[in-house]
């Protein structure tokens, strides 16, 4: 038979239980569990399992995929599970539609039930319509097959299946760095918590001999001007404590506000301009009319002027450090993949920077918390940043080139009720534009 040969329908020589005639032996390839793929191919992530109960039809589908495809075949459903049980998991599952004991919608429907993430397709020599949306709503079918196929036809069923499979472990991958990075935030919370009432204590006293020594030195304004700063230093140190106590707890949405972004971001770059030195120039990129968002401004300008410090301390001789704000339309599955609730009307804040860039390396990492690339940073900042993000229904996306600068897009849904004027982009415009 060659590799041409449209797939049989059943084998002449097989008899009505799909078993051999007597006297006579189907080769190996053909045996329940046996297995033959691409050489040097082991990752199970990549492994086929075909379910049939002809022999013929599986010494059909080895010989038509060997060295294509790592291939496992089990005649019959019952011995299926067992292979599937035994030696999974498997990528893709291929099964036949007309089986005794087992249907094929049956058969798929458990091992969907044993793995969720394992790619079926149903192959079948009977096609028709009412079996074809049987199989997809009750078994979760990727595709369904005619026997009559031809080899190429199936090699490409089968590596959309495999890519299938990767998206969907490598979102699986992306949720549960998601939930690790979600429980080290709240243990940072929860860590802070534990101090935050002695700190309070302690800075209750630093406060009040700070002001005491302000009263006995009014005479003295440079002795004066040292209790100040005291003063401004521990309200600082809780402020910190207070944003570490929050850190990992939701914001209710009663407590965000309808922030108007142009006033908000006109205050912002006034307290910018004194926190950033003059060699470094500020570019502010603000369109007219931006839609209105729910935000706590206080939150928000904490993670803003933290990502302006980063791109300030990214340039120490000196650069550019720009701030733009667009609307980007985001499908439901983009905001969903990326943290978000839903899809819509995103306002967008890019902050960048032309200082030293980030190596691929320090990106994987950026957001851990107590993570840092500066000698005296505490890794807190942009863990900071990330989690005001979330707690806004949003997420924080970085782009970065060693050498090149780096920019961190901010992303918070719009109201939605307030449409914006200016022209709307999507959301990989916005990421690629600095590129």
């Amino acid at each position: 038979m060659s590799e041409a040969e449209p797939l049989p329908r059943k084998n002449p020589e097989t008899t009505s239980h799909g078993e051999p005639p007597p006297g006579r032996t189907w080769p190996r390839a053909a045996t329940a569990g046996a297995s033959a793929g691409p050489a040097g191919c082991r990752d199970p992530g990549e492994r086929v399992l075909l379910v049939d109960d002809d022999p013929g039809i599986l010494q059909w589908f080895r010989r038509a995929l060997e060295r294509r495809v790592t291939l496992t075949t089990a005649c019959g459903p019952k011995e299926g599970l067992e292979v599937f049980d035994r030696d999974g998991p498997f990528a893709v599952v291929i099964s036949d539609m007309r089986m005794p004991g087992m249907d094929g919608v049956e058969f798929l429907s458990a091992i969907r039930d044993r793995d969720p993430n394992t790619v079926r397709i149903m192959l079948t020599g009977h096609p028709d319509v009412e079996t074809a949306i049987d199989a997809v709503n009750r078994g979760s079918i990727f595709r369904f097959l005619s026997k009559t196929s031809e080899p190429e036809e199936l090699l490409i069923a089968i590596r959309a299946a495999l890519d299938h499979r990767r998206l969907l472990q490598s979102r699986a991958n992306l949720l549960e760095a998601r939930l690790r990075a979600a429980q080290r935030m709240e243990l940072v919370g929860r860590s802070a918590a534990c101090v935050f009432h002695d700190i309070k204590n302690m800075l209750t006293v630093i406060t009040l001999e700070a002001e005491m020594g302000m009263l006995q030195c009014e005479e003295n304004p440079r002795a004066r001007e040292h209790f100040e700063r005291i003063n401004r230093a521990a309200g600082d140190v809780a402020r910190i404590a207070q944003q570490l106590v929050a850190v990992g707890r939701p914001v209710e949405r009663e407590q965000l506000a309808p922030l108007c972004m142009d006033a908000f971001l006109h205050e912002f770059y006034g307290m910018l301009r004194s926190a950033i030195p003059k060699t470094i120039v500020i570019d502010c990129d603000v369109p007219h009319e931006l839609p209105v968002i729910r935000a706590d401004a206080g939150l928000l300008g904490q993670a803003l002027l933290n990502l302006a410090i980063n791109a300030r301390d990214a340039m120490p001789e000196g650069g550019k450090l720009e701030i733009a704000v667009s609307v980007v339309t985001v499908s439901d599955d983009e905001a969903r993949e990326r943290g978000g609730e839903a899809g819509g009307d995103y306002l967008c804040i890019r902050v960048s920077d032309t200082g030293v860039g980030l190596e691929r390396a320090q990106l994987a990492r950026i957001f851990d918390p107590f993570f840092t690339t500066k000698r005296q940073g505490n890794g807190l900042g942009l863990s900071l940043v990330i989690d005001v993000a979330r707690r806004h229904h949003g997420w924080v996306a970085v782009s970065s080139e060693p050498g090149e600068g780096t920019s961190f897009f901010v992303y918070i849904p719009a109201c939605n009720q307030q449409n914006a004027t200016e022209p709307k982009t999507t959301m990989a415009e916005v990421e690629c534009d600095r590129s």
